[in-house]
């Protein structure tokens, strides 16, 4: 179980995490796209909600109002998020972020955010007593699946070898 442990660090931690909002103006994806502003326009909308923030308006009221991403309805919550779950220029911009500061306007393939740190958590590593049950879990699925996998191929050896299935049975315990 230690020996185990040891070996596979990644699998007991968990990386730092930003707990935050966003306000999204979309840009359109395309010629084709039915969604989404043109560039121009969608970088003069998030600067627009940016100025009402910077004016003392709450993140969540405007976020309500003028962000096109489905976290709007929450107020533009993301909830918590490793640094690997968003698109790099937004993960640079939020894990530098101090917890209750608001970004300036960032662009990402999406569009124009506007992002909001509500706090941060710090990466952590499960101690090996509460991982204890698991990997002895763990081990023990993979030890049967082995000695089962052992098991059929004896016996599938003893049928080739014209073996009854007394014998086999008998010689297989």
């Amino acid at each position: 179980i230690e020996n185990y442990y040891r070996a596979n660090p990644a699998e007991f931690a968990t990386p730092p995490q930003v707990c935050g909002r966003h306000i999204l103006v979309k840009v359109k994806q395309g010629a084709a796209a039915t969604e989404g502003h043109e560039d121009a326009e969608a970088k003069t909308l998030a600067e627009a909600a940016l100025s009402r923030l910077k004016s003392g308006e709450a993140f969540e009221k405007v976020a309500k109002e003028k962000s096109e991403d489905s976290s709007a309805a929450n107020g533009g919550s993301l909830g918590c998020f490793a640094r690997e779950q968003m698109v790099p220029e937004f993960s640079a911009v939020a894990f530098g972020l101090q917890p209750g500061a608001t970004s300036d306007v960032v662009k990402t393939s999406f569009g124009y955010h506007i992002i909001k740190v509500d706090t941060t958590l710090p990466g952590t590593t499960q101690p090996l007593e509460q991982a204890r049950k698991r990997i002895e879990a763990q081990l023990q699925d993979s030890k049967s699946r082995e000695l089962a996998s052992q098991k059929a191929e004896a016996v599938a050896a003893a049928l080739k070898s014209n073996q009854s299935l007394e014998q086999i049975a008998s010689s297989q315990g």
